[in-house]
């Protein structure tokens, strides 16, 4: 009962977020084999990582919609970039959920550590 209700909380959740208003204020690979991706809009912060060797993405934010989550990198179907540069994950069971805009230099640190997950724009 408890896993799913988190799976609808979460899902519910990641169709209320809006990835167009945050900008990412760093782009970072980690020694470890680890991208991250920070993001902000305003007061307003939010971070990802990507960790293929793990098979683990995670997700933090600051605000009750971005509340922190975690998943398998095999279930999502593809990483793109939207319009906007916004960086976007679609998963396997359907959901979607829109991170922030991404400058050039962190796209291509992204279609680097996602290899054949990235599916461009």
């Amino acid at each position: 009962m408890k896993k799913y209700l988190v799976f609808v909380v979460l899902s519910v959740n990641l169709k209320c977020i809006a990835g167009t208003e945050f900008k990412q204020t760093r782009c970072e690979s980690l020694d470890n084999g680890v991208l991250l991706i920070q993001f902000s809009s305003d007061d307003v912060k939010r971070r990802v990582s990507l960790n293929p060797s793990a098979n683990l993405m995670t997700f933090k934010g600051t605000t009750g919609k971005d509340m922190k989550w975690a998943s398998k990198l095999d279930e999502a179907k593809s990483f793109y970039i939207g319009n906007n540069s916004v960086l976007q994950v679609s998963f396997k069971d359907g959901r979607k959920f829109y991170f922030g805009k991404l400058d050039a230099m962190c796209i291509a640190k992204t279609k680097e550590h996602l290899g054949e997950l990235y599916s461009g724009s």
